[in-house]
């Protein structure tokens, strides 16, 4: 049996195992377990790497069960804690205020402060990228994230250790990396006009992981849209430049499938009006080819 402690002033005489008590939610394997450093202990402030609050908890608990209860032939040991942000920053009317800035306002402190500056960066994300999905935003926050160290292990924890995941968030890096503010419509493949049905075979993988097809309505359709054939995920998105800049904006966003797996995606309209639109077919995991069947039926 282990025992976890929360606000314990306490100390553990014995059978400290210095053994993982992240649980719950935050070890499930979708969710994104965020550790917690101060943020006047990270490189803005002359901390490199950034040191982990002593009350953040360590990854590595197993998992026994399965979702019906039935013990596991082997336990499930996941890569948690993911990544670590800033807590300690300015609130307007709860927690207490710190020398460590030079105002008054109260500052907050726990992974619960520093998890909403994790969700904020991908927020961010999204907005640079709309098309990402939610194992993409995981992905590059962890892989553009500050390699930390294991502050209860021996000497420098390089990568991926379960107390700081994959390091200290670094907004612009992340963002950067997704960033497709950039008029990446102009290099859509020009499919001309849709009257009737038109088929695209290719392949994205994490070296090309969006094509981009631009199609014209001359008069108000019946649209159609599959994708399939595929043996990793994919998504596929209908856009419409509307400003006209080349540039996926979150407005421009006309429809979206977004199933698990390597299930069929599929989008249909009626009474799209004429104009020009896009479709952007997306990496989600792994590489696979993929058929693309568009139609159009003038109305």
């Amino acid at each position: 049996m282990k025992s976890v402690f929360f606000r314990f002033d306490g100390s553990i005489n014995e059978y400290d195992t210095q053994s993982g008590s992240l649980y719950g939610h935050a070890n499930a394997t979708e969710a994104i377990a965020v550790g917690a450093t101060p943020f006047y202990r990270t490189p803005a402030y002359g901390s490199n790497p950034a040191i982990l609050e002593d009350f953040s908890s360590p990854g590595g608990t197993a998992i026994l069960f399965d979702d019906l209860g039935q013990r596991l032939f082997r336990p499930d040991i996941r890569f948690k804690t993911d990544i670590v942000a800033p807590d300690g920053t300015n609130t307007t009317f709860f927690g207490r205020d710190i020398t460590q800035d030079a105002d008054t306002f109260p500052n907050f402190f726990g992974t619960s402060a520093a998890a909403p500056h994790a969700a904020a960066v991908a927020a961010l994300m999204l907005q640079a990228n709309p098309t990402l999905s939610p194992t993409q935003i995981a992905q590059v926050l962890k892989s553009t994230a500050l390699d930390m160290d294991d502050p209860a292990t021996y000497g420098f924890d390089a990568g991926f250790d379960y107390a700081t995941g994959y390091g200290f968030i670094q907004a612009d890096r992340a963002i950067a990396a997704v960033n497709t503010r950039q008029p990446i419509l102009r290099t859509a493949q020009n499919l001309g006009l849709l009257t009737g049905t038109k088929t695209i075979r290719d392949s994205v993988s994490s070296n090309n992981p969006i094509d981009l097809y631009r199609f014209e309505l001359t008069t108000s359709s019946n649209f159609g849209l599959t994708l399939n054939s595929l043996n990793a995920d994919a998504d596929v998105f209908l856009i419409r430049d509307f400003n006209d800049n080349g540039i996926i904006d979150s407005s421009d966003l006309i429809a979206a499938s977004e199933s698990l797996g390597t299930s069929p995606e599929s989008i249909n309209l009626k009474n799209l009006e004429r104009g020009i639109y896009f479709v952007a077919v997306q990496q989600i995991n792994g590489s696979t080819p993929y058929t693309l069947n568009l139609t159009g039926i003038q109305l």
